[in-house]
């Protein structure tokens, strides 16, 4: 599960970490939190089959939409932040 890998870098790598960074991977967290919660509620809710497969759907795509922006501007700090000369 994503949430469980961006817990393991917070948790265990923090010191090397950058606040921006942490505050990325925090967000990220908090927006795979919200959705495993809505997944939840959606399989416990009194509906038929096939609208309960469009709301997954709908909730996939917007889960997507919510976190690819937040994953893409990891990936730019964590390359900006490896490019930097290490320092004691």
């Amino acid at each position: 599960m994503a949430n469980s890998n961006a817990n393991f870098w917070v948790g265990e790598h923090s010191s090397g970490l950058n606040a921006p960074i942490k505050d990325v991977l925090h967000k990220i967290c908090d927006i795979d939190l919200h959705h495993e919660v809505a997944l939840l509620n959606l399989d416990q809710a009194n509906m038929d089959k096939d609208q309960k497969e469009h709301l997954r759907q709908t909730l996939r795509n917007s889960y997507q939409d919510t976190r690819q922006p937040y994953v893409d501007f990891l990936k730019a700090l964590w390359r900006h932040y490896n490019r930097r000369p290490y320092t004691a």
